[in-house]
């Protein structure tokens, strides 16, 4: 199992567009992604223009086709559009 997390803020001016693609995204992913586990987008409740994808893949194959995804490629370019930042990406193994 590999765990993935990006920490994203959002322009106050896009908050309701970035929702609506990334909402569109989240859904896409479970529809056709039997090896992502988990993909979830959450909002910070102390900071309300800040969101975390939590993503959870089987294997690392699972990731690789997740990655490779024309769905994906197509809404990171404009995902990155709305941000105040650059994304925050991590990845993680299991422990325990």
């Amino acid at each position: 199992m590999i765990t993935c997390t990006t920490v994203l803020k959002v322009r106050k001016d896009r908050k309701t567009t970035f929702e609506r693609l990334l909402t569109e995204l989240v859904t896409t992913v479970r529809a056709n992604e039997p090896g992502t586990t988990l993909f979830q987008l959450v909002r910070s409740r102390r900071e309300p223009l800040t969101y975390l994808v939590i993503e959870q893949y089987a294997d690392a194959e699972a990731l690789a086709e997740h990655s490779a995804t024309d769905y994906l490629k197509a809404t990171v370019p404009e995902m990155l559009t709305y941000l105040t930042e650059p994304p925050r990406l991590d990845s993680f193994d299991p422990v325990a």
